[in-house]
C-alpha cells in the first residue's frame, strides 16, 4: 500500500509525517493481519485478529519500543471525543480492477465540513474487510483506494499490489523486547507488561 503525498508537500513537511509518506505492507493468514511500515525514525507493526476486538501496535522509534493494546471501545471512546457522525455512502455503478482485484466505488460524505469527501474503492474479493482501525462504517468490504481532496490538497491511499508468499505463523507473534501499555493508560497510570 502506499500513500498518496503531493507534490507540493516539503521534505521538512514529510518528516513531520514519517509513517504517512512512507509505504506500508499488510501480511494476512486465517484472520490475522500483520500490517508493517518503515521509515527514517524506525518501525511501526500493528497487529490484527480479524476475530478479535484487540489490536496491538509496536513501534521502535530512536531506541525505543513500546508497544500499545488497543481495543475496540477504546477507538470508539477516540472517535467519540472528535464526533463526526455516521457517513453518507452513495454507492455507485462504477468497476475498475487494482493491483489484480475487481473494485467497486463508493463516495463518502460526512456532516462534519472538516472530514473532506472521498472516493473510496472496495472489494469484497479479500477476507480483510471491515478491520475496525481502517475501516468506514458502512462499507462491506476492504478498501483498496481512497482519495479525498482537503484545502486544495489531494491526499489519499492505494494498495499498488498483492503477492502470493508463504508466512509463518509466528510472524503475527508480537516481537520480543517491547513494553507493552494499554491505551487508556496513557490517561490513567496502570500496570504495563513487558514482551
Amino acid at each position: 500500500m502506499e500513500f498518496q503525498v503531493p507534490d507540493s508537500i516539503s521534505e521538512k513537511e514529510k518528516k513531520l509525517i514519517p509513517f504517512i509518506a512512507y509505504p506500508m505492507t499488510i501480511y494476512f493468514k486465517n484472520g490475522n493481519t500483520r500490517t508493517e511500515t518503515k521509515s527514517e525514525m524506525g518501525t511501526m507493526i500493528i497487529f490484527q485478529n480479524t476475530n478479535s476486538d484487540e489490536s496491538v501496535t509496536c513501534a521502535d522509534m530512536m531506541g525505543n519500543k513500546i508497544a500499545m493494546k488497543t481495543s475496540k471501545a477504546s477507538i470508539e471512546k477516540m472517535r467519540s471525543m472528535f464526533p463526526i457522525g455516521l457517513p453518507d455512502i452513495k454507492y455507485g455503478n462504477e468497476t475498475k480492477m487494482i493491483a489484480g482485484v475487481r473494485c467497486k466505488k463508493a463516495n463518502v460524505t460526512y456532516k462534519d465540513t472538516n472530514c473532506p469527501p472521498m472516493d473510496v474503492w472496495y472489494t469484497k474479493e479479500i477476507d480483510l474487510a471491515n478491520l475496525y482501525q481502517s475501516n468506514i462504517e458502512g462499507i462491506d468490504g476492504f478498501l483498496m483506494e481512497y482519495t479525498a481532496l482537503k484545502d486544495g490538497i489531494i491526499i489519499g491511499s492505494k494498495i499498488t499490489s498483492f503477492e502470493q508468499v508463504s508466512i509463518p505463523d509466528s510472524l503475527f507473534n508480537i516481537p520480543e523486547g517491547y513494553k507493552m501499555m494499554k491505551m487508556d493508560s496513557l490517561m490513567t497510570p496502570e500496570q504495563n507488561e513487558k514482551y
